[in-house]
């Protein structure tokens, strides 16, 4: 290492802490710093030359104090003061390659909205989703401290009750909405209370909503709160089964309902992984759309305009919901903790001619 070449050289101490302050304002260091040992690597020093720039930073409130056995951080304050916009973290239940083509279109355009106010943004798949009890997983991934934001999309009850309880900076794109927290997304209870509504207007009191997994559970409440308004007998195997995984999983259980003597006569299906198993069932058993069964997807997705019949579907302005989780995001990045509001986007229903009058009776 050399001096810069001013008449007054730097010492070596001064000129590895001005080095490591640089890399912390590039992003290349933080919050986090690597052992004593691990900068003297980096930098060509030796370690007690280290410790002294470290003491240096420390001194001017930019690195925070050491600890025994724990890692020296870059302080809060001055590392949120200091860039040029704030870290999100998007906490995912599920890798963004095995969602549909428009929840991945959603998660760019938010990603690509926050880069342009200077966010430096991660997707985060996180097995807090899949537990019963997620609280230590969440502990766990919240340590690191590396966020200003958290962006949890479709987020279980449990985990909102754990966010909320610990006041963590985050936003809810999707989930239950059962608590006070800043969440967006497509409002989904109208859209599934108008959905079923309809089909029933038709005739249609065997209707399934079937689910292949956790998510989606939350408009559950309200497909039975419109079905038991009208009279229509609760089963939750019947109406509102979940399969996991492959679509092989659902077809004993269509084969079972379709066996039965009084077997479905529409579906009201969660994106195009519930729909294409049983469009795919009932092609193969010669059932047709929608003389003998009835089909409204709940989420729009690109691929369903490659389907024929058309299928009525609800459409969410993923645009609007773009523009709510953004600002709800940096918002909640200013003012450190979260804040109740909701921002839930209407859903517009698009008819199709896949739904019709029950022919059974």
């Amino acid at each position: 290492m050399i001096d810069d070449g001013k008449t007054r050289p730097r010492s070596l101490v001064r000129q590895s802490a001005d080095l490591i302050r640089e890399r912390i304002v590039v992003g290349q260091l933080g919050p986090n710093l690597p052992g004593e040992n691990e900068l003297a690597r980096m930098l060509d020093v030796s370690r007690p030359t280290i410790r002294g720039a470290l003491g240096l930073l420390e001194g001017e409130l930019i690195v925070a104090p050491a600890s025994n056995g724990i890692a020296r951080r870059v302080t809060k304050d001055w590392f949120a003061c200091n860039k040029t916009g704030p870290a999100v973290r998007f906490l995912l239940p599920t890798p963004l390659h095995e969602r549909s083509a428009g929840f991945q279109a959603e998660m760019r355009q938010m990603r690509e909205r926050l880069a342009s106010h200077g966010a430096e943004v991660v997707f985060q798949v996180s097995s807090a989703f899949r537990a019963r009890h997620p609280e230590r997983i969440l502990a766990k991934e919240s340590a690191d401290g590396g966020c200003d934001v958290w962006v949890v999309v479709d987020a279980t009850p449990e985990m909102e009750a754990w966010l909320e309880a610990r006041q963590l900076p985050c936003v809810c794109v999707g989930g239950s909405y059962r608590h006070h927290l800043p969440r967006t997304g497509g409002d989904g209870d109208h859209a599934i209370r108008d959905a079923a509504k309809s089909l029933l207007a038709l005739g249609h009191r065997r209707i399934v909503y079937p689910l292949h997994n956790a998510y989606g559970v939350q408009m559950v409440a309200t497909f039975r709160t419109v079905l038991e308004e009208h009279g229509v007998l609760w089963n939750e195997s019947f109406h509102a089964p979940i399969w996991k995984d492959h679509a092989t999983n659902f077809f004993p259980v269509l084969a079972r309902m379709f066996a039965s003597a009084k077997p479905p006569t529409a579906f009201l299906t969660l994106g195009v992984r519930n729909l294409l198993p049983v469009l795919t069932w009932l092609g193969h058993h010669g059932l047709r759309v929608p003389e003998d069964v009835s089909l409204i997807d709940m989420i729009d997705d690109p691929l369903l305009e490659f389907l024929y019949p058309p299928v009525t579907r609800y459409y969410l302005n993923r645009d609007k919901v773009c523009h709510a989780a953004v600002d709800l995001a940096l918002r909640v990045a200013r003012a450190g903790k979260p804040f109740d509001e909701a921002r839930m986007i209407p859903m517009r229903r698009l008819e199709g001619r896949s739904t019709g009058p029950v022919t059974d009776g």
